[in-house]
């Protein structure tokens, strides 16, 4: 019986020596996709069956400009060596003529569940301007909220999710009185232009792929509003595996910083600190100081670069200082849960993190 790093190099010898050599033939199925609100963009994908499942190949592609060149364009895929143990390990990517007839396995194509929503398909292909994404397992869908200004991207947790479904979906009981202007809305306001993704239960662990899938796009600001639930995570492990845990997330955090800075060196990054108070959560607010103690040496870092902190556990702090270290107080910034928003929480973190964009070096 061979062990199992001897089964895992057996799968990626067979991976490495298959993806990117599948040409379509008798058995392969063409798929057309368009981009929604931009339907000249398109792309035609050859699907395949492969090991199991099918692999996927670019058999042509029109960019916004009725280019048939495959110049801008970004194809990219989790790696070949090490998986599907390589989380952590940059996507690759492959630009210009060798996208097509590229085949990719669909195992290398994440699919991140989402509590609630279903699952999520991330893209493999982006068009040169970042204004669409593909993926074949989807469709293609428009990226930037329209006009002309600085892109921005935002991945979050279930706070984000909750304050950008307000005026959509109204009240959501039991979490009453939440909603605020959203902080793309506000964006938008002040000019910029936003793609957003939130997902209940998602962090930097969890939502990597998301935040790789924004890179490709280009931002020239990128806000990671999470670290609630990897907190969560890592007060609900057991003692011995905790510092395992804040290793993840900071190895996470860092991937994310890294996938940005490949695809635009020069972005803007903002970072949120964490603050609550769930209840049946012992160690939440000790491992939420650890974070936020991490996430602020992030941005201290010189080598990290153009990184920005919006600092709403200092906030929290200053509107409720008496919250934290008694069971009977109540903040109003916080729903009954003690995690997420109330509407006068959004209006307090929602201004920090604009603050912290508007420090963004040019």
């Amino acid at each position: 019986m061979k062990s199992p790093r001897g089964s895992r190099v057996a799968v990626a010898a067979l991976v490495a020596c298959s993806v990117g050599l599948i040409s379509g033939g008798a058995s392969a199925q063409n798929i057309v996709q368009t981009c929604s609100g931009l339907a000249n963009v398109r792309v035609e994908w050859a699907k395949t069956p492969f090991f199991g499942s099918f692999a996927y190949s670019v058999k042509s592609l029109t960019a916004a400009d009725g280019s048939t060149s495959t110049a801008g364009w970004r194809l990219h895929h989790r790696p070949v060596e090490g998986w599907p143990y390589n989380w952590l390990d940059p996507d690759r990517l492959v630009t210009g003529s060798a996208i097509i007839d590229y085949s990719i396995w669909q195992a290398l194509m994440p699919v991140v569940p989402v509590p609630y929503f279903g699952t999520y398909q991330v893209t493999s292909l982006t068009s040169p301007d970042g204004e669409c994404v593909f993926s074949p397992l989807s469709s293609g869908q428009r990226t930037y909220s329209a006009g002309g200004g600085p892109k921005v991207a935002l991945v979050g947790d279930s706070l984000t999710v909750l304050n950008e479904l307000c005026g959509v979906d109204g009240e959501v009981p039991p979490l009453p009185n939440y909603c605020a202007a959203s902080l793309t809305s506000r964006l938008q306001a002040s000019g910029h232009r936003t793609w957003w993704k939130g997902g209940p239960g998602q962090g930097f662990v969890s939502w990597i792929d998301v935040t790789r899938e924004r890179a490709t796009a280009r931002p020239s600001k990128f806000i990671l509003a999470m670290g609630t639930n990897d907190v969560t995570r890592h007060a609900k492990a057991p003692e011995a595996q905790r510092e395992d845990e804040r290793w993840k997330t900071i190895g996470a955090t860092y991937a994310s910083v890294d996938a940005i800075r490949a695809a635009n060196p020069n972005a803007c990054i903002v970072l949120t600190t964490v603050a609550g108070k769930p209840a049946n959560v012992p160690n939440w607010q000790d491992e939420a100081a650890l974070l936020n103690t991490f996430l602020n040496s992030v941005a201290a870092n010189p080598a990290v670069g153009n990184l920005q902190i919006a600092n709403f556990a200092g906030a929290v702090q200053t509107a409720c200082p008496d919250w934290h270290d008694s069971p009977t107080e109540t903040c109003t910034l916080f729903s009954p849960d003690g995690i997420h928003l109330t509407g006068q929480g959004n209006d307090a973190r929602n201004p920090l993190i604009e603050q912290a964009i508007a420090r963004c070096n040019p």
